[in-house]
């Protein structure tokens, strides 16, 4: 059998276990040959979804919208301000992840908020090189990649289209057009949008195809073309520096090394080819963890207690800079809180029950797993919020049940079915900590106990809670420290999350 033929029974079969699906859809070839595929496959159930945002050129908004006109497809469009993402419009060497992780968000928000089981992308074989920080956001998020799943190459995928009557088949790549700016050079929307308007007026001179990219170096505009176009356009060479002048830029150079994707990334030398943690940015008072997300699945938590505001803030700003959102701060107070609020906006949120301050939008809950957050007394509710809230951020499912302590059996039999159906339990009890082993009886998954310093004085601030959890008879139970609803709810959510894995 044909190979390529192999790989599209493949991936119909693979979109075939995903309804209903929500297909990221830029009006480029990969997403276009597979958001085809998926209405061939799903028909109504396959949906496109386009991020409408500064970032993405005119042309290929409107060549999605005709795309999804001319196939009966339904389209929804996301508006996205990349602006109001924190850290994007500096510009660092991994903006792409931060703008992806923010794009994508949204996208599992709108598929969550209309019962979209799942979220798909263009992503193929031929996008494993070069350096692509943003193919760490899709997989944190769980976006899947049912062509890069099934073995496409580029070719391949073009061959399809050509193959499938899909107009845009031998459209060239396309990049969002933040890509145009070095690292380090902020953005702006007058910046984008003098871009936009400069490529057009270069496609519109009909000298290539179409492969062609403004890079801008302060206000110097160099121009990349196909090698091969290379001496039409120095030929060209007044007419085009006009019409970008018009644009906007002052000066115009033409690159002799002609149109090569990623070029920006030349500069960054080896960490394009193999990046790597950078360095943690030391601030004197603190070394900033800003790779965790990359090892660990979730930003560095910054512990509030004993820090000035002025520390946490500044701490907060080197992790969203890196794309290290959402951040966590723990044991925050509501003044400390406060300046947080003036710093970020309404990018931080503060919990003040549960004492916990959050920059930047909780992950999108993804998998059908779901974790609950049971405690035995009122008391015992700032922990447990602790534990659900940092599980939320992490992008898990949470239930909560509040004051089932076992003083009162029959309240922990009333909820007996909502335990079994759970992934994970997180159990958080004071006093003398019965709850964990209790619970840990009646349920057949694990159980995170978290003791808390809740209790007079034989409790001992939470010692007796410890040291009875440790001691349960009950199987399946884990023990954190006294009051750790973090640290419950981060190894809840690790559990949870694992376990939607194949």
């Amino acid at each position: 059998m044909d190979p390529s033929r192999q790989k599209l029974d493949a991936l119909r079969a693979a979109l075939a276990g995903m309804r209903p699906v929500a297909v990221a859809f830029s009006g480029g070839v990969d997403s276009a040959f597979l958001l085809d595929v998926a209405h061939e496959v799903l028909g109504a159930d396959a949906v496109a979804v386009t991020a409408v945002s500064a970032l993405a050129p005119r042309r290929d908004i409107e060549d999605a919208k005709r795309f999804c006109r001319e196939r009966g497809i339904r389209q929804e469009l996301v508006p996205f301000d990349p602006f109001g993402v924190p850290g994007f419009a500096a510009n660092p060497p991994d903006r792409c992840y931060i703008c992806k992780k923010a794009i994508f968000g949204a996208v599992f928000r709108f598929a969550a908020e209309r019962g979209l089981v799942a979220v798909v992308d263009g992503t193929s074989a031929g996008d494993d090189g070069d350096y692509r920080p943003g193919r760490r956001a899709l997989a944190e998020l769980g976006v899947r990649s049912p062509l890069l799943d099934a073995g496409f190459s580029k070719d391949e995928i073009r061959a399809c289209a050509r193959s499938r009557g899909i107009g845009v088949a031998d459209k060239p790549s396309s990049a969002c057009l933040a890509s145009r700016f070095p690292y380090g050079a902020r953005i702006t929307a007058e910046g984008l949008s003098r871009v936009d308007a400069a490529e057009e007026r270069l496609r519109g001179l009909g000298i290539c195809g179409g492969a062609v990219r403004v890079r801008v170096h302060g206000d110097v505009a160099r121009v990349e073309t196909p090698p091969e176009a290379v001496p039409a356009f120095a030929a060209r060479g007044p007419e085009i520096a006009a019409a970008l002048k018009e644009c906007g830029f002052r000066y115009v150079s033409l690159d002799l090394e002609g149109y090569r994707t990623g070029s920006l990334n030349e500069a960054l030398g080896a960490r394009a080819a193999a990046p790597k943690a950078p360095p943690s940015p030391n601030l004197g008072f603190a070394r900033v963890d800003v790779s965790r997300s990359a090892r660990q699945g979730l930003g560095e938590a910054v512990y509030g207690a004993g820090k000035t505001a002025e520390q946490i803030v500044e701490i907060l700003r080197v992790l969203a800079a890196h794309g290290e959102t959402p951040a966590l701060v723990t044991r925050i107070d509501a003044e400390k809180a406060a300046a947080a609020a003036a710093a970020f906006g309404d990018g931080w949120e503060y919990f003040p029950e549960a004492r916990l301050g959050r920059l930047g939008a909780p992950r999108p809950a993804a998998g059908d797993g779901e974790i609950t957050v049971a405690c035995g007394g009122t008391s015992d509710v700032p922990v447990a919020e602790e534990a659900a809230l940092t599980a939320e951020t992490a992008g898990c499912r949470v239930r909560r049940l509040y004051d089932i302590g076992v003083a009162g059996l029959h309240r922990i039999l009333e909820n007996v079915e909502t335990l079994r159906s759970s992934r994970v339990i997180v159990a958080v009890a004071g006093m003398e900590g019965a709850l964990p082993s209790v619970i840990g009886g009646l349920v057949p998954c694990p159980v995170v106990a978290v003791p808390t310093s809740v209790g007079y004085g034989a409790s001992f601030g939470g010692a007796t809670a410890l040291l009875a959890m440790m001691n349960s008879c009950a199987a399946g139970i884990s023990v954190v420290n006294i009051d750790n609803g973090f640290g419950a709810g981060l190894l809840a959510s690790r559990i949870c999350q694992n376990g939607d894995k194949p």
